[in-house]
């Protein structure tokens, strides 16, 4: 990850999903405080807990989805479950 000023942190983990990497610092420390969606990896709104997975189509970009409130379709895109 990087912004303006140059890289801020990276991961080694063989993840299609950022929300599921592990991420750490130019020094090797933890890199606390990124946010996906708007929620630190991890922590998200009330609910049933998170299990994140990825959507990953046959053509285009994988998407993230919390699996314990959605699923993702035949087509690609992401449901809640029952409406795919």
């Amino acid at each position: 990850m990087r912004d303006g000023q140059g890289v801020k942190a990276y991961s080694r983990t063989n993840t299609p999903c950022p929300t599921t990497a592990t991420w750490s610092t130019l020094a090797g420390g933890a890199a606390d405080g990124i946010l996906f969606n708007g929620f630190a990896r991890g922590i998200g709104p009330p609910g049933p807990t998170p299990d994140p997975q990825c959507c990953t189509p046959r053509n285009g970009p994988f998407t993230p989805y919390n699996a314990a409130t959605h699923v993702c379709c035949a087509d690609g895109s992401v449901a809640t479950h029952g409406n795919c």
